[in-house]
């Protein structure tokens, strides 16, 4: 029997964003995440690097707004607590967000480690969700399922803290399972039923002074065409 290859975690991350349709980070790069630029250089990856961790969310903020693909945003620690008001604006803005920070080695929390700060419980009240990775081995489906929080529902940014030695940590390729957006996901947009477009319609012809205001959901469903066709076709304004 042949032995699996071992990867690194690093190489976990690279490809897991990879089969996201990931090709920009925005970033502050520092020692906690070395070891994931340096693959990551490696492979077809785009950095965007910053002065400041809250300029790189909020780069990420708008990428994932404008192209409806995961923003990325990478930094270190302490430098994850600049982040955090880039976060809570994504969060308002509903932007579908993935924020990676690196930190100490796993057996140094808790005792005092190099610059160690509560990053998940800095992340929950500005994210969807915010979780550690404890094992390379989990580094694929927790990317997916923070990514599933990100565009389920209201659009909005998620954390994960990768610890500088899962980064590096070597595992059988073997016992990693890779999921692509199509299989855990909804990567269309909802369609409304019959009856609800119904009812939309009968509201707007009674209305005496309609408004039709799109938001960032609008955006996500790729439907502009639709849109303007309504507006032509209809005497309703509409705002952006």
């Amino acid at each position: 029997m042949t032995a699996s290859r071992m990867v690194s975690g690093s190489e976990l991350i690279a490809k897991a964003l990879s089969l996201e349709g990931v090709n920009t980070v925005f970033t502050l790069a520092g020692d906690h995440i070395l070891p994931v630029l340096d693959v990551m250089a490696d492979r077809d990856f785009r950095f965007i690097d910053t002065r400041h961790e809250q300029a790189a969310v909020h780069m990420a903020d708008a990428w994932g707004r404008i192209t409806g693909r995961p923003g990325v945003a990478m930094y270190t620690t302490p430098g994850f607590a600049n982040a955090i008001p880039g976060l809570a604006n994504a969060m308002h803005s509903g932007s579908p967000l993935l924020s990676i920070s690196g930190c100490a080695e796993l057996l140094e929390l808790g005792r005092g480690a190099m610059q160690e700060i509560d990053q998940i419980g800095m992340a929950l009240p500005v994210t969807k969700g915010s979780w550690m990775v404890t094992d390379a081995r989990r580094i694929a489906d927790m990317i997916s399922t923070a990514l599933r929080v990100a565009y389920e529902g209201r659009r909005g940014p998620v954390h994960l803290t990768i610890p500088v030695d899962v980064q590096q940590q070597l595992v059988p390729e073997d016992e990693v399972a890779f999921y692509s957006p199509g299989e855990y996901r909804d990567i269309g947009a909802p369609a409304a039923s019959a009856n609800r477009i119904r009812d939309a319609v009968d509201i707007l012809h009674e209305a005496e002074r309609p408004l039709i205001i799109v938001g960032s959901a609008g955006a996500y469903a790729r439907s502009g065409d639709t849109l303007e066709s309504l507006i032509e076709t209809t005497p309703c304004p509409a705002y952006d």
